[in-house]
């Protein structure tokens, strides 16, 4: 084997670190000149009234504002009038929103799945219309409720799970399926959702809170006796009477529908993917609540 000077191999790397010295010497030059002549020529072109500096200034503010926090852009409450067709269901005082899909479908490719990073660090933020119209902004992760092989089935079918920023005991689901955008956000006194208001229009929806209203409250009360207490720090008992505790359990669910399910268009709509994508929101919806106050 022929033996190589190790001082020959070394020259090309050393002549390469010496051209990229150059060259980044030569580019920051540059630099340094293009800054120099736009610090001179800027001022005399905002006195001539070819730009202004706070048009600009508010410009780039705004851009970093979306992209921090939630997409602001993507909520934007509009009229109760524009509602032409109410969807069944919906309170006439809720607030009405118009949502930008395809702007929130761009934030959602963002999202992290459950199984990579924990919520509570996901740095992909949502705004959501809240009953107030104010918006609260939400950490959001991807969280699937179907199998993986109808996942690949029916990708148009996403679900995810939120945790509140604003207020950090807000916790919840949503969906975008082709059937809408729901969401079930549960605070400690309420539960706001978030649901498609015109039948007929898709990008309107309602946002209202369950909590306080006399139509559904009215002679309904929770039945539940507490008869023994659950400890849920043991994770000891092979068998526990009641899934409390830290640790998440996963059940698998099988379900099947009627033909007056498939074909009634406020469910199933018609065809398979709506129907299916109609069972997705509602144990999305159930899945909030288990994931918050059994698991």
């Amino acid at each position: 084997m022929t033996k190589r000077d190790p001082k020959k191999l070394s020259r090309p790397k050393i002549k390469f670190v010496s051209m990229l010295a150059n060259s980044l010497v030569i580019r920051i030059s540059f630099v340094l000149v293009v800054i120099i002549a736009i610090a001179a020529v800027l001022p005399k072109a905002e006195a001539a009234g070819f730009w202004n500096w706070d048009s600009i200034t508010y410009a780039f503010a705004g851009s970093t504002a979306d992209k921090s926090g939630g997409g602001s852009g993507i909520w934007r409450e509009v009229s109760r009038a524009a509602v032409t067709n109410g969807a069944a269901g919906i309170p006439a005082d809720s607030r009405t929103f118009a949502l930008d899909r395809n702007a929130l479908s761009s934030l959602l490719t963002t999202a992290p799945h459950e199984s990579v990073v924990p919520l509570g660090r996901s740095e992909v933020i949502l705004s959501l219309p809240m009953p107030d119209g104010n918006m609260a902004r939400f950490r959001i992760q991807e969280a699937p409720v179907m199998e993986p092989s109808m996942e690949k089935r029916f990708p148009e079918i996403k679900s995810y799970r939120v945790l509140g920023i604003d207020d950090p005991t807000m916790t919840g689901r949503f969906d975008l399926t082709p059937r809408g955008f729901h969401a079930n956000l549960i605070t400690n006194d309420r539960i706001v959702n978030i649901l498609p208001a015109d039948s007929s229009d898709p990008s309107l929806y309602a946002s209202y809170a369950d909590i306080g209203r006399p139509d559904i409250e009215s002679g309904k009360h929770c039945s539940v006796s507490l008869d023994h207490e659950i400890d849920p720090g043991r994770t000891d008992l092979l068998a526990p009477e009641a899934s409390v505790g830290p640790v998440l359990r996963t059940y698998r669910i099988a379900v099947s529908t009627t033909f007056e399910y498939t074909s009634d268009p406020a469910l199933g709509g018609g065809t398979i993917p709506s129907t299916v994508a109609s069972i997705n929101t509602w144990l999305n919806g159930i899945n909030a609540i288990y994931e918050r106050e059994v698991s």
